[in-house]
């Protein structure tokens, strides 16, 4: 075997040392990976430490060195450290063991503390290291808020906190307090009474506010005369001076430690106690009460019926049953006594007394009793109705329907009010004052209260189920916010694959306010993939169980049980590969489906068996029959007639091979190996020096050559997690690396012999197999889109390589098909599209955005034939335009898409490049004088119309009177018509008229249109006028006695827009404009030249060969003609006798004929684009379609003129 020596060394664990010189490394390569769908490239890679067994080998271990502190706190976390993460014991002191050279920063970490320093960072440690100390320091916590007032002790934190004189504070407490705040201060009351702190304090708090109110006192009592209340006794001394109502009751608030006297006072009445002193009020002071003492007299009489109140008497008097009532008044009492009862009228209905001064009896009424009724509906069923009883002393309350009725006394008063928990109404009440009728329509609208719950859950798109409607949450934050019926319960949890949360859920009953911070944790569900690896004789210790590089998943290491475990985050997905130096392992690797669940994978490990091939030779002859024996666990064998033998030992056996055969001694008796980690034939011939060639690399077709510079001498190895096996594994990576690389530089290494051994294959890349690829048989059903692919691609035998948007389930059924015909079934319908390399199928999304579109896509040029760029891309389905680029103001297109989406865009061009079908126009501007007028109008409807008869002489013209119908020539039919039937005619009458002068055909002109596109005939003269301003305006314009004129040009004749579009069925419609304008060089009391203009516009239906007729063009002239003799014409008062004035008016009609005529089409529609489809060409050899089929124009030609000379036009 060819060796190539690395300096390696053992450490305690078996696993080489980088700068250690007293070994050999040797490296061979003992299997090849496939590149696996995905991207992962796994490199099955085997060490050989094959040390020569000619030479003696050193042994050696690393010094360690002890490093020591304190952080004067018990478990602080001390991070850092190689290994294991350390913990400092209860005094705070930690001892750690590192190897010699080892350097690294250390922080300490312990919650509710901070450190000073913050960390240490240690140079290679070449001897013990202590010192390495802390100093801790309690973490401590700011809350503030205000109280509102100054001076306000906030009771409860740890030191005493007060008030600053804005009424704000701030308290220092230790991480983790807790405790009760409670705010104080004299003649002050807080909301709230206090705030707790149960959890602990963990950051800054803000805004732990209290709301300051003073605290007042009422003072309160009732004046009565022998236990009846007394209106009008002013409470002087208190604070307004309040009088007692007409219950005899007063109150008054005063303010905190008040001081005062109270003195009752009215007219005629003495008081008992006269006054009542108050020194420093803390605390309500009810019950103060007061005796007034009257002269009295007694007014009764009888209502005729029971509790009646008498209002207007003292006291409220109410009569008995039988109907009679007394009451006690005042001397000298005035009043006016009015019995009431709801639902009764009295006669009389009140009595006045004016100065009450000896007893009054006999003061009688008669009851009658009236009743009304309230109905209505309170817009909810249990509705009750505040203000309304029914006649048993029942509330009102609505029924299922949210109807009420309820009967009142006639003179009813009251306010009812719609009460029902988690409504409201509108109207809020209703007010009712003396009701004299029934009222029936007393209705309100009921109103579900709708209460807000929000919060967060850390992230978006979390679905919180169980809320009455779909609640998601949005933004960095995950915010919500929804609304619920008032007394809603319910139980919400927040949902989201591949989370849980904290707390789980949230249970609701009967929410009665609006909920906020409602939040949840959220956190990333992880799941363990584990199993158990065994080999012949159990469990396999050491072996390393890794994912794909790249998946961030920190590997494992089998224990002395051989089990494993990964962790892995939700739906993650990928292969399992295992490494261990003189093992394989069945499966190789294990293809990992989207993890929602702990998954286990026993995988069953085989030493290695090696053979060692040699010869037994004496005298120089091959000696047969020696057994052969390999100890310590090797096999036997025996020589061949060639001397040759063959045993097997296990990877890395170290022994003895002995010969033996009877009769014969051998020298050496037996031959020692060490360490035998690869085949070792003895009996090979060392191979030839090989000639060094220059390696031809080939770039896949349309790769740009590679640029050296722009790679790494070796890949980046990871900052963390490295351990003994993968640095042995990144050491091979990083040997192949550099030899590819000088491969592809197209340069051995310099100077440098091959090794002798046997040869090395060649590393060449699987291509990707010619045609549609192998036959490929499944049916996934619900899987997985990537491990669909996967499955393909190992099936195959190819790598199929998705980008990182290819995701999403499939069901499918692929019946034994070509893997290209498989890919497109797989991907129909789902966004995704392939693409064909040389070495691997691409499969990316068609996005634009996607980072694979690139790769995955293809560019062509196109360049249209008839339709302007810009306008192909407008007219391309909203779904393919993003795909197009238009060149500006011409007609290239640049296509960017995946194969599959390249043809349908290609397609759809192709059908929008059509040649634009042609019209030949021919227009004859004719006039006619008044007197012969065509009256045709403008008649766009077509309608069958005579034009008029003219009745006038033949004039001998030699012309059959057949031709005309029977008719002479004056009695000609005109008409006209939407195709060629009419047409023929016309041009032989308007022929005829022009003939005879009744007509003079103005201009004739023809001219080609485009579909679509406006065509102008221009029949104009120009002519020019030398404007000169009258000689004062001059002046006062340029302030100068000098002349000045300027050149102007004047435009009148015939414009005659035409714009025709063709429709299917040949039917052209036409958009025609004309204007006819004449012009005169002098107007009648003006210098200036006149122009006159007539214009019209419209949109007509015809058939090839149809004509459109535009007549009222109305013309009327007057033209004045001034004839003097020379001189004498001039000479004033009789110059008029040598002048002469003659007026021409004139009266024309202008008819404008126009003929449209399709031109015919040879050639197939579309010729642009569609002798380019399918034969697409990339951007390098653009696309250059041809007219393809195109008519000669001057044949077009010939046929329309043909056309017109059979019609006799």
């Amino acid at each position: 075997m060819a060796e190539v020596g690395l300096p390696i060394n053992r450490t305690g664990n078996g696993w080489p040392l980088s700068g250690d010189r007293r070994g050999m490394l040797s490296m061979a390569w003992k299997n090849r990976g496939r590149i696996l769908s995905g991207g992962v490239i796994a490199v099955w890679l085997a060490v050989s430490l094959a040390i020569s067994s000619s030479g003696s080998a050193f042994t050696g271990t690393i010094k360690k060195f002890k490093v020591s502190g304190s952080t004067g706190e018990p478990d602080v976390i001390i991070r850092g450290f190689p290994g294991a993460t350390i913990q400092t014991d209860s005094s705070g002191y930690f001892e750690v063991e590192v190897p010699y050279g080892w350097s690294g920063t250390i922080i300490p970490q312990k919650p509710g503390f901070v450190f000073e320093p913050a960390s240490r960072t240690i140079p290679p440690v070449k001897s013990d290291v202590t010192g390495m100390d802390f100093v801790p320091q309690v973490q401590t916590f700011v809350i503030t808020g205000s109280v509102g007032i100054a001076g306000a002790v906030l009771d409860g934190f740890p030191e005493l906190v007060t008030a600053d004189e804005n009424g704000n504070y701030k308290a220092v407490v230790p991480y983790g307090w807790k405790g009760t705040v409670v705010p104080v201060k004299d003649g002050y009351e807080f909301a709230p009474a206090k705030r707790e702190y149960p959890a602990g304090v963990t950051r800054n708090m803000e805004n732990e506010s209290f709301k300051a109110s003073p605290v007042t006192y009422e003072i309160s009592g009732t004046v009565t005369v022998s236990g009846t209340p007394i209106a009008g006794v002013v409470m002087q001394g208190l604070p307004g001076n309040p009088s007692t109502s007409a219950s005899g009751a007063y109150r008054a608030s005063v303010p905190y430690h008040w001081t005062g006297t109270v003195t009752p006072t009215r007219e005629g009445y003495v008081f008992d106690p006269p006054m009542q002193a108050y020194t420093n009020v803390d605390s309500p002071k009810t019950n103060q009460d007061y005796q007034a003492k009257p002269i009295q007299y007694t007014i009764s009489g009888n209502v005729g019926v029971g509790s009646v109140l008498m209002k207007g008497l003292p006291g409220n008097v109410v009569s008995e049953p039988d109907g009679s009532y007394t009451a006690t008044v005042n001397h000298g009492w005035a009043g006016e006594v009015t019995p009431t009862l709801e639902g009764y009228r009295f006669d009389p209905p009140k009595r006045s007394y004016t100065k009450v001064l000896a007893n009054q009896s006999g003061q009688d009424y008669k009851p009658t009793e009236i009743i009304v009724s309230i109905a209505g509906n309170a817009g909810a069923p249990g509705v009750v109705l505040e203000g309304l009883q029914q006649p048993d002393g029942q509330p009102v309350i609505s029924d299922a329907k949210g109807n009420y009725t309820v009967r009142v006394r006639y003179g009813w008063s009251g306010s009812v009010t719609p009460i029902k928990e988690g409504y409201t109404f509108k109207p809020e009440s209703r007010s009712y004052s003396r009701i004299s009728r029934d009222m029936l329509a007393e209705s309100y609208t009921a109103t579900r209260i709708r209460l807000v719950i929000s919060g967060s859950v850390g992230m978006p798109d979390v679905l919180l189920k169980g809320f009455p409607s779909r609640v998601l949450s949005v933004g960095p934050r995950g915010t919500y916010n929804t609304q619920v019926d008032y007394g809603w319960s319910g139980t919400v949890t927040p949902e989201k694959a591949g989370y849980e949360f904290d707390p789980p859920s949230r249970q609701y009953s009967d929410v009665r306010q609006n909920m906020t911070d409602q939040d949840y944790l959220a956190k990333e569900k992880r799941f363990k993939i584990s199993g158990r690896i065994v080999g012949d004789t159990g469990p396999v210790e050491g072996v390393t169980v890794m994912t794909g590089i790249g998946d961030g998943i920190e590997p494992s290491v089998t224990g002395v049980d051989g089990t494993y475990q990964l962790d892995v985050p939700y739906n993650w997905t990928g292969a399992i590969n295992l490494l261990k130096e003189g093992y394989e392992f069945e499966p190789k690797a294990q293809q990992v489906p989207p993890v929602t669940k702990d998954l286990t994978y026993d995988f069953k490990a085989k030493v290695k068996m090696l053979t060692i091939t040699g010869q037994i030779v004496i005298d120089g002859q091959p000696m047969e029959g020696v057994t052969i024996t390999a100890d310590n666990g090797g096999t036997s064998a025996v020589t061949d007639a060639r001397g040759r033998y063959k045993v097997q030992v296990p990877y890395g056996w170290s022994g003895n091979i002995i010969p033996t055969k009877e009769g014969v001694e051998f020298d050496p008796p037996s031959k020692p190996y060490e360490n035998v980690v690869q085949d070792i034939d003895e009996t090979a011939p060392a191979p030839a020096p090989e000639v060094a060639r220059e390696p031809q690399i080939t770039p896949p077709t349309g790769m740009p050559p590679e640029q050296p510079s722009a790679q790494p001498t070796t890949p980046a190895r990871p900052a963390e997690g490295f351990t003994p096996e993968t640095e042995l594994l990144q050491a091979q990576i990083d040997e192949l690396t550099k030899k590819l690389q000088a491969a592809r530089r197209g340069a051995a290494e310099p100077n440098a012999a091959r090794p002798a051994g046997p040869a090395r294959p060649a590393i060449q890349p699987a291509a990707v197999p010619e045609g549609a690829g192998p036959i490929i048989t499944m049916t996934p059903v619900e899987e997985d889109l990537r491990t669909v692919l996967q499955n393909i691609a190992l099936e195959a035998g190819v790598t199929i390589v998705p980008d990182p948007e290819v995701a999403g389930t499939v069901s499918c059924n692929i019946p034994g098909v070509p893997l290209e015909q498989a890919l497109d079934i797989v991907l129909a319908g789902t966004g995704f599209s392939w693409k064909k390399t040389k070495y691997y199928y691409l499969v990316t999304s068609s996005k634009l955005a996607s980072p694979g579109f690139m790769q995955g896509s293809e560019s062509r040029v196109v360049k249209l034939n008839y339709i302007d760029a810009n306008e192909a891309v407008l007219m391309l389905s909203p779904a393919l335009a993003p795909y197009v680029r238009a060149q500006t103001r011409g007609r290239t297109v640049l296509v960017t898409a995946p194969a599959s989406l390249m043809e349908r865009v290609i397609e759809d061009l192709a059908k929008l490049d059509r040649r634009p079908r042609q019209v030949m126009l021919e227009s004859k501007v004719v006039s006619l004088e008044k007197g012969n007028l065509l009256n045709l109008g403008v008649e766009w409807a077509w309608p069958q119309a005579r034009a008029g008869a003219f009745a006038n002489q033949m004039r001998n013209a030699a012309i059959d009177v057949a031709d005309f119908g029977g008719k002479i020539a004056w009695g000609i039919q005109m008409g006209y018509s939407p195709d060629a039937t009419f047409t023929s005619a016309l041009e032989m009458k308007l022929n005829l008229l022009a003939e005879n002068g009744q007509a003079q055909i103005m201009t004739n002109p023809q001219i080609f249109a485009q579909d679509g596109k406006p065509a102008e005939i221009r029949v104009v003269k120009e002519e020019y006028f030398f404007m000169t301003p009258p000689f004062q305006q001059q002046a006062t314009i340029t302030g100068f006695l000098s002349t000045w004129g300027e050149l102007k040009t004047v435009e009148s004749g015939t414009i005659l827009t035409v714009t025709p579009h063709i429709g299917d069925n040949n039917e052209i419609m036409m958009e025609v404009a004309v204007e006819l304008s004449d012009s005169i060089p002098r107007g009648r009391g003006s210098d200036l030249p006149v122009v006159t203009r007539r214009k019209t516009t419209n949109t007509v239906m015809i058939k090839d060969g149809g004509t459109v007729a535009i007549a009222g063009l109305t013309e009327d002239t007057r033209r004045t003609k001034e004839k003097k003799v020379p001189g004498l014409g001039d000479i004033p008062v009789i110059g008029g006798l040598f002048t002469s004035t003659e007026d021409d008016k004139n009266r024309r009609e202008i008819a404008v004929f126009i003929t449209a005529r399709l031109v015919p089409e040879r050639s197939t529609l579309g010729s642009g684009l569609e002798s380019a489809v399918g034969q697409p060409q990339p951007v390098s050899t653009p696309v250059m379609p041809g007219p393809g089929g195109a008519v000669d124009f001057r044949s077009q030609v010939k046929e329309i003129l043909d056309r017109r000379a059979g019609s006799g036009y």
